[in-house]
């Protein structure tokens, strides 16, 4: 059986869906009707105001609602939290830094922009942009009813508000999405990481089960990572050359215009990747065999166009050299160079028979 509250989200709902509305109209078919059946008594203009005036050294500021849970609030004239409404579809960071300066100007903790679709719900903290004081979205068009129900009735019920649970709450789904979204970042720099391969192989080879009559090198294990990082079959007398996943995506679609890159040895294609992606897997390739190729590198044009090599105890830093093989730096510093130049030097280097092709797409 559906609650009160839920009818009212599903009939929002099929009101967003069907009908085009202005920003006065979607707040008085969509919000309004939520906020009441949440508890607000828009008639009782002491707790729900509208067009609610911000005083400022430059004038006005006018927030579209400002709700006011308790005596306490209407007596001090602090709003328990405002609400910035946009006409659907126009949310934006222009927006959010209205409702940010609304925050800041009233001391207010709680800030939510909506179009009536998307729902935005933040936590003002002082030393942060409001980019970073989401702490709970849903999007009335796509989510489901019940699970939006259960939200709001935790965070915007009037009687919630008033006892500072709905606060509570919003902090610790700031804690939530904090610890997703930094986990997230964490990820994001493991995989752009140029010894991404290097770290997962050591870390294998610490739990791995000892077997007395099994040595396992460090080349096994390396070729073992690569070839499960690629998706492919990691067993073989020899791995097979593989993309390094410098953005943690696969095979990503090439860019309109870019210049494409199919690398071959011993007779050997690789798959189309962009040029970026094939330099950086040369190096790869190299260190499989040779690991004071990043030495070597460091000696050529390609490495030293815009600073000498740092040295350190008379060996070259070997953090600055996987700096300088960054897909970052070759598409800024090698830039649109002949590849043919890259690979001779690079046989040079390394006494391999690469042979390289490129054509552009677009």
């Amino acid at each position: 059986m559906t609650t009160p509250l839920e009818q009212a989200l599903e009939s929002a709902r099929d009101t967003l869906l069907n009908k085009r509305m202005d920003e006065r109209e979607m707040c008085g078919k969509v919000i309004v009707p939520l906020l009441r059946k949440l508890g607000w008594d828009d008639s009782d203009k002491s707790q729900f105001t509208d067009e609610y005036k911000i005083p400022t050294h430059r004038g006005e500021y006018e927030v579209d609602y400002a709700l006011f849970a308790d005596r306490a609030a209407i007596e001090n004239n602090q709003p328990s939290l405002l609400i910035e409404a946009k006409q659907l579809g126009l949310i934006n960071s222009k927006s959010e830094i209205q409702l940010e300066d609304y925050a800041k100007l009233k001391v207010v903790d709680v800030g939510i922009l909506t179009d009536g679709d998307k729902w935005r719900f933040y936590l003002r903290r002082e030393q942060l942009a409001i980019k970073d004081w989401l702490a709970l979205e849903f999007s009335l068009k796509n989510d489901a009813i019940g699970d939006i129900a259960a939200s709001l009735r935790k965070v915007l019920q009037r009687e919630v508000v008033a006892s500072g649970h709905a606060k509570r709450e919003l902090e610790e789904c700031y804690r939530q999405t904090g610890v997703t979204r930094l986990l997230d970042e964490a990820w994001s720099q493991l995989l752009d990481s140029s010894d991404f391969a290097e770290i997962v192989t050591a870390y294998l080879t610490t739990k791995l089960r000892k077997a007395p009559d099994i040595e396992l090198s460090h080349r096994d294990a390396l070729a073992f990572v690569k070839g499960k990082l690629a998706g492919g079959d990691s067993q073989g007398e020899e791995a097979q050359p593989v993309v390094h996943p410098s953005n943690g995506k696969r095979k990503r679609k090439p860019r309109k215009d870019s210049v494409i890159v199919t690398l071959t040895l011993d007779g050997k294609d690789t798959e189309r990747i962009t040029r970026a992606a094939a330099i950086e897997l040369l190096v790869y390739w190299a260190l499989d065999t040779d690991s004071d190729f990043l030495n070597k590198l460091a000696q050529t044009q390609f490495a030293s166009k815009t600073e000498p090599p740092r040295k350190r105890d008379g060996k070259w830093d070997d953090r600055w050299l996987k700096e300088r093989i960054s897909g970052y730096w070759l598409k800024a510093h090698i830039g649109k160079a002949p590849m043919r130049s890259f690979i001779n030097g690079y046989n040079r280097i390394t006494g391999k028979g690469v042979v390289c092709s490129e054509r552009k797409e677009g």
